[in-house]
């Protein structure tokens, strides 16, 4: 009975962990991955010239931000940084000025985690989020209001790249975000839609007739 009572216990515990996963817009945090393989500090020692550079991955899908600047004392390339309310760490940008982000292959939904000490700071990717967390939206420009954590939803993307116009002069921000593509159709379901389009377009001809 004891042993009974025990895995019991066991299989409630592993049950309320797995119930427990933080869900963010559809979106399992506990899945976020951003990797940070190449940092390039430019002409300022600091990363604040203007020129400096970073690529990685995101969920296994390449990046590249172009010349902005990538402040040394917040930017982490060791997977050590914690967003309040993201249960991995990660590494993570302190971006500002304006930017762009070139993935690899087309994207179509990007979950961004961001933070900072000062909560006014904020991003325009010029597209607007369709879910926010610890985050204000007006039109396009999403500000902080939680400091430390605070995440944004874009989808419907379908682009190599996502810009970023900056309103904080040189003050800038945490940045890590997650990548995914549109799922590609399995084959047999491409097979029945070509079946429907087939059956639809003899059935208008029989109409036709």
């Amino acid at each position: 009975m004891k042993l009974r009572a025990l895995c019991g216990a066991a299989l409630l515990a592993t049950a309320a962990s797995v119930s427990a996963a933080p869900i963010f817009g559809g979106f399992d945090l506990a899945t976020f991955n951003f990797d940070i393989t190449s940092y390039n500090v430019g002409s300022n020692a600091a990363g604040l010239g203007g020129n400096a550079t970073a690529s990685g991955t995101s969920n296994g899908i390449g990046w590249s931000i172009s010349p902005t600047n990538l402040w040394t004392g917040r930017t982490t390339t060791n997977g050590t940084y914690a967003f309040q309310g993201l249960p991995v760490l990660t590494d993570n940008l302190h971006a500002s000025a304006n930017f762009t982000i070139t993935f690899a292959q087309t994207i179509d939904k990007l979950v961004v985690a961001l933070g900072n000490d000062a909560g006014a700071d904020s991003i325009n990717f010029g597209i607007a989020p369709t879910a926010v967390q610890g985050l204000t939206v007006t039109g396009t420009q999403i500000n902080l209001t939680n400091a430390r954590g605070a995440f944004a939803l874009f989808e419907n993307i379908n682009s190599l790249t996502v810009s970023h116009t900056n309103t904080n002069g040189l003050d800038g921000f945490d940045l890590a975000f997650h990548a995914m593509t549109a799922p590609v159709p399995e084959p047999g379901s491409l097979a029945l839609a070509g079946l429907a389009l087939a059956g639809l377009a003899a059935s208008r001809r029989r109409r036709s007739r």
